[in-house]
């Protein structure tokens, strides 16, 4: 099962909070690369799938699909983080966020 590790999730809150835009381009940046290496890696699968000019082991094939398709869900991931930021942002205490120190988080 994943677990999420809470100090990573603070200190990306934290990042966020004392420098949006900069944390919104790292996360843009991630989405547009997952984004094109997974089409890429699955319109490759596809067009060595059904060529029969070339030999490669079915096995390649599959799991340069799948591959593919865990990037375009990471993509996805990434787009959805983008998109709901601003809805979370309303919830959060930005400002307590910023004067945080995220060294002081362990107990």
């Amino acid at each position: 099962m994943l677990q999420t590790n809470p100090e990573q999730v603070l200190k990306a809150l934290v990042l966020l909070a004392t420098d949006e835009q900069a944390a919104l381009c790292k996360v843009r940046t991630n989405h547009r690369w997952f984004k094109i290496g997974g089409f890429g890696m699955m319109l490759d699968s596809f067009f060595l799938a059904f060529n029969p000019s070339f030999v490669i082991p079915c096995w390649i094939i599959a799991l340069a699909a799948a591959f593919g398709g865990a990037s375009m869900g990471l993509a996805v991931w990434f787009e959805n983080s983008i998109v709901h930021w601003p809805i979370l942002k309303e919830y959060l205490d930005l400002e307590r966020l910023r004067g945080m120190d995220v060294t002081e988080t362990k107990p």
